[in-house]
């Protein structure tokens, strides 16, 4: 039988293919003498998938386990096979698709918006865009070439989908958006890939978030290569152990790359000041759950990040809901400088100056003999219009005060060179008589090009001295530089 089948089959499959075939056979216990010539040839041509399933079927099914007829020939097979792997392709790549349109779809909107609120200065998420748009156009194209390529299937399968939504949804639960996907500190490196990534700069620039996408099985790899992933600290280790990990057995944590990503960030953002304040960094582990990780040396490990100084935030620690919808944080989104102003704004003198001017309330004509510093302010005016686009806002509800020095610099000034209007608009905010605020409001709206706010808090209190430190502790400065 052996002889007989040598010959036949010979004329179906090269010689290596058969080696192959019959060691298979032999290592699967199963007699390559019970297969009809044929019934080898077309084992020995099949694909790796196509033999897998008829051992499956031969070993493992005892009705068939002595049936010879499930390794005939399964051509048919073949078909099938790529047949179902092109349908599974096209279905991961069209579902790949709808993400990817849906993702972009709300950062146009946002663009959009930001736009029609005049705040695309503040906010720059252009090349998070511009990557969804790029990722999309290679998609696009790898399917309409051929969407059973291996190098479609590549595509799929390499997808940056992940990340795009984790830095998104994580943009979308913050507010005061600045910027995403951006180097920090470009200026203090040699090269601009040197310095540290930061995904969502967010809170008006005071908290910097990257988005690492690491399963727990590549961080325990990671961690194996480095040579102390078998260690896992017990519960008796003091915090001196702890403490000195790095330094011990050749475990050094500052060879993993996310521990290098934080300290990195961390030390950067204590060479930045906003408001104040060095921004915090924040790293969101979006497939790692700290309360279920196998292994005690991730837990060390997030603890060794906190330590350095970053917050961590794990994928069972992301709060509900983790893409919330567009339109409920619109408008958180867009950076508010006014947002944390607390309750009582101190106005020095040239804000009061600014509330009395005939050029904050209206087009003022151009005359020859203004001097450069009111041909500038007409100038910016005409572009920023003061009142509605920056001090009604910034002042909005909040309770209103000025020294009482200012108020009488301020009053000194306008009783020499202002205008009938000026003066009368003096008169009004800073209540020289006993109306109401919302005949206040009234009156200078009658004096004013602008919609005066309703729940504007007028008139402006002046403090004396005696008053003024208890002031000075419970209200931010407004003023204008």
């Amino acid at each position: 039988m052996r002889e007989q089948a040598s010959g036949d089959e010979h004329a179906s499959a090269p010689d290596g293919t058969i080696t192959r075939a019959r060691a298979l056979l032999e290592e699967n216990g199963v007699d390559s003498d019970a297969l009809q010539p044929a019934q080898f040839a077309a084992f020995a041509s099949s694909s790796d998938a196509v033999q897998n399933k008829s051992f499956n079927v031969y070993i493992s099914n005892p009705q068939t386990r002595h049936d010879a007829s499930v390794f005939d020939d399964h051509t048919n097979d073949e078909f099938n096979i790529a047949g179902q792997r092109e349908d599974t392709v096209l279905g991961e790549a069209g579902d790949l698709l709808r993400r990817y349109q849906s993702l972009l779809n709300e950062v146009k909107e946002f663009i959009q918006h930001l736009k029609d609120a005049r705040k695309e200065k503040g906010c720059n998420v252009n090349a998070f865009r511009n990557t969804i748009l790029t990722d999309v156009k290679i998609l696009e194209k790898a399917l309409a070439k051929d969407p059973s390529s291996a190098r479609t299937r590549q595509i799929v399968q390499c997808s940056n989908i992940l990340f795009l939504e984790g830095a998104w949804a994580a943009a979308k639960r913050s507010s005061g958006l600045v910027r995403m996907r951006t180097r920090v500190l470009k200026n203090l490196y040699s090269t601009a890939e040197e310095s540290p990534l930061a995904d969502v700069i967010t809170e008006n620039g005071l908290e910097w978030i990257r988005i690492l996408t690491v399963t727990e099985r590549k961080l325990l790899f990671d961690m194996a290569r480095q040579g102390w992933a078998d260690s896992d600290l017990s519960d008796e280790e003091d915090e001196d152990e702890v403490a000195g990990l790095e330094q011990s057995n050749g475990k050094d944590y500052g060879e993993l790359s996310i521990v290098r990503i934080a300290e990195d960030l961390v030390k950067a953002s204590k060479k930045v000041h906003v408001k104040y304040k060095h921004p915090r960094v924040r790293l969101v582990f979006t497939r790692i759950e700290a309360g279920t990780a196998s292994s005690g040396n991730i837990q060390t490990m997030l603890e060794r990040i906190r330590a350095i100084g970053a917050i961590v935030q794990c994928a069972d620690h992301i709060p509900s809901p983790y893409s919330p919808p567009l339109s409920e944080v619109m408008e958180e989104l867009i950076v508010n400088e006014y947002r944390n102003f607390s309750s009582v704004l101190n106005l020095d003198c040239t804000i009061l100056l600014a509330l009395a001017s005939d050029i904050s309330h209206g087009k003022v004509e151009r005359q020859p003999w203004f001097n450069k510093g009111i041909k500038r302010q007409i100038e910016l005016e005409s572009e920023e219009h003061l009142l509605p686009s920056l001090l009604y806002p910034a002042m909005g509800s909040h309770a209103l005060v000025c020294t009482a020095k200012a108020a009488e610099t301020m009053r000194h000034i306008v009783d020499t060179i202002g205008t009938p209007a000026e003066k009368a608009r003096t008169a009004i905010i800073m209540g020289d008589n006993s109306k109401s605020r919302a005949q206040l409001i009234e009156d200078l709206r009658s004096l004013s090009d602008y919609v005066v706010p309703d729940n504007w808090q007028i008139p402006i209190q002046a403090i004396d001295e005696d008053a003024q430190g208890r002031w000075k502790k419970n209200s931010i400065l407004l003023c204008r530089r």
